[in-house]
């Protein structure tokens, strides 16, 4: 952790404690401000929102039960916070947290809406096949023999503006010589996830990618890939998004009731817990309902 700079220590593990909320309250009266002059240095101040406070931050998110527990988490705290002061509104769920962050990210370097969808659609389909081929970090070469296999035709010119595009994303960042990384864990785990619900609906994809989600539904590694596909799937994927949800909650919901069984309850577990994603696009009566179906069949 942080370079191994504890590894002077006696400890061979540490555990990143939560913060309290004086903790909470302390970090958001620093960061607010800085948030706010970045987002807003250049406009007139008779155009300038009303800034908001730290204490009204951390009070409406401590209330939303929902994500609360988010202000446990510097770096959710932190990302929640951009958005605040944006929009003085909280994020329904973490899909669409990432989503609102991600594209904050791209905007800042691309302002065509197409090359951004592009650009994100490349990066999920990266950020998943190195999730399950090479991990969090990766080489260059591996960047170049994925976009050579995606892309096998494209003139060089081209390829290496992909190539640039893809490394000052800023969701990227160099590790060492020859070596890149995704900045932070969560991104990775978003955009593949990201990936992993345009292939749900991808009629040539879908058989494969169940059959790759069945498999790592028990795997705690996937855990947080696997709840934020059902918050992506209804947040960008519409009615055939919320069908293939319901089917995959409803699954594993019923499997205890196979020969194989739910040991520890982890399919349940997953399926519950992938209700917090469900947001304010679903009516509560919706969710509501399906919360219902699947303690019902627990």
């Amino acid at each position: 952790h942080k370079g191994g700079q504890f590894a002077h220590s006696q400890f061979t593990e540490w555990e990143l404690q939560v913060l309290d909320k004086r903790e909470r309250l302390t970090l958001a009266s620093q960061l607010l401000p800085i948030l706010y002059d970045a987002l807003y240095r250049d406009l007139a101040q008779n155009l300038k929102p009303t800034m908001p406070s730290a204490e009204a931050y951390i009070e409406e998110l401590q209330q939303c039960t929902q994500i609360a527990t988010w202000g446990e988490n510097p770096l959710l705290l932190s990302l929640t916070a951009v958005l605040y002061t944006q929009t003085g509104r909280l994020p329904a769920s973490r899909a669409v947290l990432y989503a609102q962050v991600t594209e904050v990210m791209f905007t800042m370097r691309i302002h065509d809406v197409r090359q951004r969808t592009e650009l994100r659609h490349l990066l999920a389909d990266i950020a998943l096949e190195f999730y399950q081929t090479r991990g969090r970090n990766f080489s260059i070469t591996d960047v170049l023999e994925f976009l050579s296999s995606r892309t096998p035709n494209q003139n060089t010119q081209s390829f290496y503006a992909t190539l640039a595009l893809l490394l000052d994303s800023g969701v990227l960042e160099p590790v060492t010589y020859q070596a890149y990384g995704f900045k932070h864990q969560m991104l990775q785990e978003y955009l593949a996830a990201v990936a992993l619900a345009r292939r749900c609906v991808d009629k040539t994809q879908q058989q494969n990618t169940r059959n790759l989600l069945w498999r790592k539904r028990k795997f705690s590694r996937w855990n947080e890939i696997l709840r934020l596909l059902v918050g992506i799937l209804i947040q960008e994927h519409g009615s055939e998004g919320l069908q293939i949800v319901q089917e995959w909650l409803s699954a594993l919901a019923l499997e205890y009731s196979t020969s194989e069984g739910d040991p520890g309850n982890l399919c349940l577990i997953l399926a519950v817990k992938s209700l917090g994603e469900f947001g304010e696009s679903v009516s509560e009566t919706a969710t509501s309902d399906l919360a219902q179906h699947i303690l019902g069949i627990w």
